[in-house]
């Protein structure tokens, strides 16, 4: 047995790294625990590509552990519980994150911890509690670099405060689910036809297929501004290749709408659109 671990500790490091690529979590900490070399191995970046690592609880993680996480270049975590001060802890350990998920009651002030991510991409908020009101979506748009943003929650504050998310220009996938009634569609309508990027969509309760066609149907041009006095361009076609609805009405699409959604590649949870 001696002789065949110090023909592994033998091999070249890019055999060994190839070969730990395939194991499990579990196994890879089990290797870890075996000697000083593989612990070091264990912990390179190569071995963690695209992980995600779940905290329960951040108040948890000692210094041990960020040190880790910083070795193995995590950037992509989900957050179950945590406050304000722990998570301004967790970007000041780990600020190039790129991707965080938070499933906790979310405020203002927790939201504003991430600000100095200046590479997060992708950002999901996810509580039954939360409101998108105009506090919390103002402090969204922060982030300008966002490519995903998710948003799950209750209700709106004000339905108005949703265009607000026109802002985040560089956004490819957007999902909003609510389980409010009646939706704002306007709003709805509005941002979608000012993401130029956007190419993945998901949306949840709206209540008629009149509504569901208003949401793809292009706006008429208004001459009036924001009250900033600025309005952002409205495009004239949606490139929209995957759409979700969930929770919604089951009817025909408009003409009109059906055309914005030429571009599709992937329908989910709506085969009416086709029942012309």
């Amino acid at each position: 047995m001696a002789k065949i671990g110090q023909q592994w500790l033998n091999l070249p490091q890019d055999i060994l790294l190839e070969v730990f690529r395939y194991l499990s979590f579990e196994e890879k900490a089990n290797v870890r625990a075996t000697c000083k070399y593989f612990h070091q191995l264990i912990d390179h970046p190569t071995l963690w590509l695209n992980k995600t690592v779940v905290l329960k609880r951040l108040q948890s993680c000692n210094s041990c552990f960020w040190t880790t996480l910083r070795k193995r270049r995590i950037r992509c975590l989900v957050i179950k519980e945590a406050t304000s001060k722990q998570l301004q802890k967790m970007v000041n350990l780990i600020p190039n994150l790129t991707s965080v998920s938070m499933n906790v009651k979310m405020n203002i002030e927790r939201l504003r911890t991430l600000r100095p991510l200046a590479n997060l991409q992708n950002l999901q908020l996810s509580n039954s509690s939360l409101v998108l009101d105009q506090e919390l979506l103002s402090e969204v748009v922060t982030f300008k670099q966002l490519t995903t943003l998710v948003l799950c929650s209750s209700l709106f504050g004000r339905s108005s405060s949703l265009c607000l998310l026109a802002d985040l220009k560089k956004l490819q996938s957007l999902t909003l689910h609510i389980r409010q009634k009646n939706p704002p569609l306007l709003s709805f309508q509005y941002i979608l036809f000012r993401l130029p990027k956007l190419r993945e969509l998901s949306l949840s309760s709206v209540d008629t297929w009149e509504n569901l066609s208003l949401c793809f149907t292009a706006p008429e041009i208004r001459t009036s501004k924001q009250p900033d006095g600025f309005e952002p361009p409205c495009i004239s076609q949606l490139q929209l290749e995957r759409l979700t609805l969930l929770n919604s009405t089951n009817g025909p699409l408009s003409r009109k709408a059906l055309n914005q959604l030429r571009n599709v590649r992937s329908l989910s949870g709506m085969d009416h659109l086709l029942n012309l």
